[in-house]
């Protein structure tokens, strides 16, 4: 059965070692992330990218995507800045990657 599956793009589908706030097009990509959301996009997961950007920055994280060939279904900005999200059914990216791999 397909999941619906909300990623993050800041610090989860780039480098988390890199300023958080640089513009979209300057971000590094974090391969392994993005592998692992292309796997699960192709086993049939539906795919939105949900970020705190504010949504004059979407064709920006759109761009990035594609030119990192991240598969999508679609786009999500504008969550709300938080420092810590609460939410039970919330799986840091370490988790998605150990998932994603059986």
């Amino acid at each position: 059965m397909s999941e619906l599956i909300c990623v993050d793009f800041d610090g989860t589908l780039t480098d988390p070692n890199k300023d958080e706030w640089l513009p979209a097009f300057e971000k590094e990509p974090n391969s392994e992330m993005i592998a692992a959301v292309y796997d699960r996009y192709i086993s049939g997961d539906k795919i939105i990218i949900w970020t705190a950007r504010r949504w004059d920055e979407a064709s920006e994280v759109a761009g990035w995507l594609t030119a990192h060939k991240v598969p999508f279904h679609g786009l999500r900005c504008n969550k709300g800045g938080a420092d810590l999200y609460v939410d039970d059914k919330a799986e840091r990216p370490e988790e998605f990657l150990n998932d994603s791999s059986k």
